[in-house]
């Protein structure tokens, strides 16, 4: 049945980006002036969007000025899975080990590594006296299956999953633990900050993640439904991710933590988001890595609202719906309503030298933009240098990942296999701490 939706969905895909070719060459009035009626119920629910995002946002954000309460302390346990990190490990763990927090651990998960990570990384325990790394070795498995292990080694009340090249901010763990005051919350995502911001592909993404993580996550914080929590720093209540079986182990699993945080909030637990709790990471330099990054993020977004999307609607309250509602706009509709605008407004240009229809949705989704721009790098003292990086990113690289996540979900839908494709990074990029 699931192979049958999946077919479904890519031949109705199929279909609409057809009519949208056809209703820009004009070849049927009523087809063209249905498919602008359709555009504009699309840009009316992408203002709509942006417009209570942008409200919740900036609740969420003065909410976030709160004081830390020094005294609530309950017990982490940080989980690094580690596969060849020989680069990166030793600098992570330096960082993980000094980090302002009287009660955690650091668990180390050696997934099978080829290279001298494991060496290394028991010298760095050995240094600290094994007092807080503790080094655990498996033949390799894959990540969900080290954090799993991880996970059953675990003492603190809470967890934190880091990937092995992460270096988290001195007080990530005294603001994360501050939301579990909150019974009801099971996972609080963190934000992550890009260190190899050197060239224009990482610069690219770095202005994304900032505009995603103070926008989208925070105004879906405020209603306690962050749909993805990060892999590079995310804290987890150890008793939700127990709950719920932990990790997804499936080979074709591609997006372990979208998986993780959708099947937590379809067992009813709140999700928030955390901007003070930063992990500093490398992002792919070259644009053929970043591709490959993203074709497997795509997939395995979607795959966490497929799987998931049942669970949700029939949760006995409204926000299993809302959440689904959001999941189908993010990691479907948005990018496939989006293509076929971009199909409509090329074929009406070649047939008749007409782009009234692409300058209106430019136009809006502009502004928009220029707005969620301003309110997410207000006050770092970088808005005017970043404009012009953030006018080229809209006309290239936007346009790209668009057309890169349409491919992505077409093979999604028709089951196309993948394997898992891990970045290589250098370690070679200094650390620091400019947001």
């Amino acid at each position: 049945m699931a192979r049958l939706i999946r077919l479904g969905l890519l031949a109705g895909c199929l279909c609409y980006f057809t009519l949208c070719i056809l209703a820009g060459l004009e070849v049927n009035n009523i087809l063209h002036q249905v498919m602008i009626i359709l555009f504009i119920l699309f840009g009316l629910l992408v203002v709509i969007r942006y417009s209570v995002l942008l409200v919740t946002a900036i609740r969420e954000k003065v909410k976030s000025k709160t004081r830390v309460d020094s005294k609530w302390n309950p017990s982490v346990s940080i989980i690094v899975p580690a596969f060849n990190e020989e680069n990166l490990i030793e600098a992570s763990l330096e960082s993980l080990a000094v980090l302002d927090y009287p009660d955690y651990e650091i668990i180390v998960v050696d997934d099978g590594s080829t290279d001298g990570t494991l060496r290394i990384t028991n010298t760095v325990a050995y240094r600290y006296m094994l007092t807080r790394i503790r080094v655990i070795s498996q033949t390799n498995s894959g990540k969900s299956w080290a954090l799993n292990t991880g996970l059953l080694h675990a003492q603190g009340d809470l967890v934190v999953c880091v990937d092995s090249d992460s270096r988290l901010n001195s007080e990530a763990l005294k603001v994360g633990v501050q939301h579990f005051k909150d019974k009801r919350v099971g996972a609080v995502g963190g934000f992550i900050n890009i260190i190899n911001n050197n060239n224009l592909i990482t610069k690219f993404q770095f202005l994304e993640y900032i505009i995603g993580q103070n926008f989208l996550r925070r105004g879906l914080s405020f209603f306690n439904m962050v749909t993805i929590v990060p892999g590079p720093i995310g804290m987890f209540r150890r008793e939700a991710v127990q709950q719920i079986g932990g990790f997804n182990t499936r080979k074709d699993c591609f997006a372990e933590d979208a998986d993780l945080t959708v099947r937590l909030l379809a067992q009813g637990w709140r999700v928030k988001g955390e901007t003070r709790m930063i992990a500093y990471t490398e992002a792919p330099e070259t644009l053929y890595a970043l591709l490959r990054q993203r074709y497997r993020w795509k997939r395995g977004v979607f795959q966490a609202y497929f799987d998931n999307f049942y669970h949700l609607i029939t949760l006995p309250n409204l926000k299993g719906m809302a959440i689904a509602a959001i999941l189908t706009f993010e990691s479907f509709l948005f990018d496939i309503v989006s293509f076929g605008i971009t199909l409509f407004s090329l074929a009406s240009f070649l047939a008749f030298a007409q782009f009234e229809v692409f300058i209106w949705a430019i136009a809006i989704i502009g502004i928009l933009d220029l707005i969620v721009f301003i309110f997410a790098n207000l006050g770092q003292g970088h808005l005017f240098s970043r404009f012009w990086l953030f006018l080229l990113q809209k006309i290239s690289y936007a346009y790209i990942l668009l057309a890169w996540g349409v491919l992505s979900l077409f093979d999604e839908l028709s089951s196309t296999k993948m394997t898992w494709d891990k970045l290589e990074r250098t370690g070679g990029v200094p650390f620091k701490t400019e947001i």
